[in-house]
């Protein structure tokens, strides 16, 4: 019962988390093929999710661990998404704050991407002149 809720969790999570970047997804579809667009987030994506399970044997293991600049590299890219489903799942970091902190600006980093994209770069460009006009 407890597993059942945890995943009802982890999906509302992701959808909440995923909403932005689709939106951004279907808009740069109109400039780019969005198989192209698909094929790049699922590959990213799932090199990401696999990175983190198998960090997580190999410290259960006691082996050599994959770097955490390696893992937060991913999620920079775009496997944000991939480690976060990983990290909940295997229970993978989620008490290391030191890499929470970086993992969730990482995240955020990318919400504020895809939310100043869809607005056009509005923001930016407002920014930008102001630091010309200076």
């Amino acid at each position: 019962m407890n597993q059942a809720k945890f995943s009802v969790r982890l999906l509302i999570a992701v959808i909440v988390l995923a909403a932005l970047p689709a939106f951004a997804a279907v808009k740069l579809s109109g400039m780019v093929d969005y198989r192209l667009i698909l094929l790049y987030l699922v590959f990213v994506n799932l090199l990401a999710y696999l990175a983190c399970t198998s960090d997580k044997k190999r410290a259960l293991k006691q082996e050599r661990r994959i770097p955490e600049a390696s893992l937060h590299l991913l999620e920079l890219i775009g496997g944000w998404l991939g480690s976060f489903i990983a990290q909940r799942r295997v229970r993978h970091k989620v008490l290391k704050l030191r890499y929470q902190v970086v993992f969730w600006m990482i995240v955020i980093g990318h919400q504020l991407v895809y939310l100043e994209y869809l607005n056009d770069w509005k923001l930016a460009c407002t920014a930008f002149s102001q630091v010309v006009q200076r």
